[in-house]
């Protein structure tokens, strides 16, 4: 198993307790691309955002549905005083309870995998070292399994895109990361966030790495549909699943 370590950077660590108190008073912080300092303008970052152009279409959608394409795939994540400790975890199925997730009625998911050379990438560590030490710093756990979903949605003539074909959810999950990697030609596709059922957050995301993370205990989530402004449309997302290690 190959680990690489993204060593803590002490000008960050008061943004990083900052963060967690706030995940931890209101169930949810919203962040810009300023949040993750000199990552948001990293080139590397370019470099991982075309993979986004390679992304199939999600099969485990409902018969017709063209508007997703995406890829999977697993990292553990060790915190300790020096940093993240970031590897690279064996693919596998995706499941969500029927409970959370009554679309797809409880079933294993078998999405695309990401490529280990993909899950290898320091500026993709980096980002998840930043939302691993922003749980950590919340729950208190040194040791998460991260799921990470590349998700493109695409918005085409009259034909709109649905980030969230769910409607109002929760993903059972301790804490849900969402970051915009990307996006072109079209309105809508504003994340509103709820405490039972009152609207406590609403925002659009338009910048690269604006980013919303959610108490997935405490709170749920929805995305507006997006529609083309043009021909086509684009909204390009990285997902992150935190969930304590076993």
């Amino acid at each position: 198993m190959n680990t690489a370590t993204v060593p803590s950077d002490p000008s960050a660590t008061v943004r990083i307790d900052k963060r967690a108190a706030e995940l931890t008073a209101d169930g949810f912080i919203a962040l810009g691309g300023d949040d993750f300092g000199i990552l948001a303008t990293d080139p590397d970052l370019r470099t991982l955002h075309a993979e986004w152009d390679e992304l199939p279409l999600d099969e485990a959608m409902p018969a017709g549905a063209t508007f997703r394409h995406r890829r999977f795939g697993r990292l553990g994540v060790e915190i300790d005083g020096r940093g993240a400790s970031l590897s690279p975890l064996q693919h596998t199925t995706f499941k969500q309870d029927a409970t959370i997730n009554p679309m797809h009625m409880g079933r294993e998911r078998n999405f695309a995998p990401l490529s280990q050379q993909t899950l290898r990438l320091p500026v993709l560590h980096a980002l998840i070292a930043t939302d691993a030490g922003i749980a950590a710093a919340a729950a208190g756990i040194r040791s998460w399994i991260v799921n990470l979903h590349f998700v493109r949605i695409i918005a085409r003539g009259d034909e709109a895109g649905l980030p969230t074909p769910e409607g109002r959810h929760r993903d059972g999950h301790l804490y849900v990361a969402m970051h915009l990697l990307g996006r072109s030609g079209c309105t809508g596709g504003e994340s509103r966030v709820y405490r039972g059922d009152e609207q406590v957050a609403k925002l659009t995301m338009t910048d690269v790495l604006d980013s919303l993370m959610v108490d997935d205990n405490r709170v749920s989530h929805e995305v507006t549909p997006i529609v083309p402004d043009g021909g086509r449309g684009v909204r390009d997302m990285l997902l992150v699943d935190l969930n304590a290690a076993a």
